[in-house]
């Protein structure tokens, strides 16, 4: 989740996906994650103050004080606040689909015995709705946030930006006549 997705990009591991893979590996993982399903499962049903949640217990573990309070702005401004003028998806309580989401991405991770199974996190735009998709395999879990594609907000959070972390993304699709596939960049 960023401030901003270049046009010919349809997919993104933006700071809370980064976050959520990051808390799920290495020593402590079991805790960090028990610690954050037990915070969302509490702000259920309407999942007012998933920011802090997230911040607390997923985005402090990865990112400084001074990136986590733009971050945070970013997810109030344009993620989680429906009425928002900068809201990314106008009137879609986001919120409330998202909160769940995490959630059950949680379960299936906390459900491996002994270690748990690491998150694999995307956003992924050009769909036609907001929604959460769980996938699980033998060795990770995976959360693919699906969203349309956000319009640039008004008020650009500018240390938000389209953040991939260590991971690698490639895209193949139709480009006219030809089917290509092409490395999503970092910027």
């Amino acid at each position: 989740m960023g401030a901003h997705i270049p046009p010919n990009v349809n997919i993104s591991k933006g700071p809370v996906c980064l976050a959520l893979d990051q808390i799920s590996v290495g020593p402590g993982s079991r805790a960090r994650l028990q610690n954050l399903n037990e915070a969302l499962k509490a702000l259920a049903p309407s999942y007012a103050g998933l920011t802090n949640a997230l911040d607390q217990y997923a985005l402090s573990y990865v990112f400084s004080p001074a990136s986590r309070v733009k971050i945070c702005q970013n997810l109030n401004d344009c993620w989680f606040n429906p009425a928002s003028p900068d809201a990314y998806f106008p009137g879609v309580p986001v919120a409330k689909i998202y909160g769940p989401g995490v959630i059950q991405t949680l379960t299936l991770s906390l459900a491996a015995q002994g270690t748990v199974m690491p998150i694999d996190s995307w956003w992924m735009v050009d769909k036609p709705q907001v929604t959460m998709v769980n996938l699980q395999s033998e060795d990770r879990v995976v959360l693919l946030i699906e969203t349309p594609r956000p319009k640039q907000p008004r008020k650009s959070v500018a240390a938000n930006k389209w953040i991939l972390g260590d991971a690698e993304a490639y895209v193949t699709r139709l480009e006219g006549k030809t089917v290509r596939t092409r490395r999503v960049k970092t910027m």
